[in-house]
């Protein structure tokens, strides 16, 4: 017996294994091209679009300095901590796992940006807004989905973008986020069972589920097993978003800053490897997962913006120098879109 459970408390597993999983399958899902032919891909797909160079003006420009500066320094945080020795990494998984969330979120704020120029004041906004546009992404960014009603039977859910990839041969494994054994992972499964367990987590902790409640209450209702009661829940229900890429790390958030991350590497007897390997292979999963999606939405910005200096001169900045801090990452993306002198 271990001294968590010697004063009372429960052992589980939180955010192991499907947390792990799923960030696991979502970085192998990209690593079948190198950085620069993924670079090179995508960049093909977007000039494919055939869409105007956008004309920014001072306010443009700032916000998506600031985006982007930001990203990348968070980006830098990762690095650091994925370079720090493996006994000295566990402590910072949490903070690491904080960096890699707000990393992702600012960049895909810059990609929605490039559509609407609308600055989401919530990451809620920012999700629900990801919809819209994230089917140009490269998959599984592009993936989003939603269920038609709050039963949640889970052959009921509806991918609503990125359908290609799970065509009419697609055999789902339901069990695919509970597996502990590190090889032979169902990567696509993965990526939809947590698509499939974003979207009803939403339900059960958002705004719209609270107002069906207090919506009872008033009809002096008991719950949503009568025919009223469920036009109640579905009249809410059906105003949810998607569930998507970001939906998904929002969720991943809450499990890496809150009480999850209490048992995140605690116990992992049964999952095959130590406590620092498994720091280890998160950092590194999460640093790889970021390098894709900012090469994703930087191939976007050079379709959208590569007609102009400013572009050139907002990567060179924030990649070289700003007010005297020299980056010591993203060094993987020097030289890929403007090679350096």
């Amino acid at each position: 017996m271990n001294f968590y459970e010697s004063i009372g408390g429960e052992i589980k597993k939180f955010a192991l294994p499907s947390m792990y999983n799923y960030l696991y399958s979502v970085s192998s899902l990209l690593n079948n091209r190198t950085y620069e032919d993924f670079k090179n891909w995508r960049i093909s797909e977007y000039s494919k679009l055939q869409e105007p160079q956008l004309i920014l003006n001072n306010e443009n420009k700032q916000f998506l300095f600031e985006q982007l500066f930001f990203a990348y320094k968070l980006m830098n945080n990762v690095k650091f901590l994925s370079a720090q020795p493996e006994t000295e990494r566990v402590s910072f998984i949490q903070v690491g796992g904080m960096a890699f969330y707000y990393a992702s979120y600012s960049l895909a704020a810059c990609f929605i940006y490039c559509h609407s120029k609308n600055i989401l004041g919530t990451h809620a906004k920012t999700y629900k807004n990801y919809s819209t546009v994230c089917e140009k992404l490269s998959f599984p960014f592009n993936v989003a989905g939603r269920y038609p009603n709050a039963s949640f039977k889970g052959n009921e859910f509806q991918i609503t973008k990125g359908q290609n990839e799970f065509g009419s041969q697609f055999q789902y494994d339901t069990q695919s986020l509970k597996r502990t054994n590190m090889s032979g992972f169902d990567y696509k499964s993965c990526v939809l069972s947590y698509l499939m367990g974003s979207h009803k987590f939403y339900w059960d902790h958002s705004q719209y589920y609270k107002e069906a409640m207090k919506e009872l209450r008033r009809q002096e209702l008991s719950n949503f097993r009568s025919n009223a009661g469920k036009a109640v829940r579905e009249q809410k229900f059906n105003q949810m978003p998607e569930a998507n890429y970001l939906s998904c790390l929002y969720r991943l958030r809450g499990k890496i800053n809150y009480r999850d991350s209490l048992f995140s590497l605690y116990y992992l007897s049964d999952m095959g490897f130590n406590t620092y390997e498994k720091g280890t292979e998160i950092v590194r999963i999460m640093l790889e997962i970021l390098k894709y999606f900012s090469l994703d939405v930087e191939a976007y910005l050079l379709h959208r913006l590569g007609g102009n200096n400013f572009y050139k001169n907002l990567l060179d900045d924030i990649m070289l120098s700003t007010r005297g801090y020299n980056f010591f990452f993203p060094e993987f993306q020097k030289n890929i879109f403007y090679p350096s002198p």
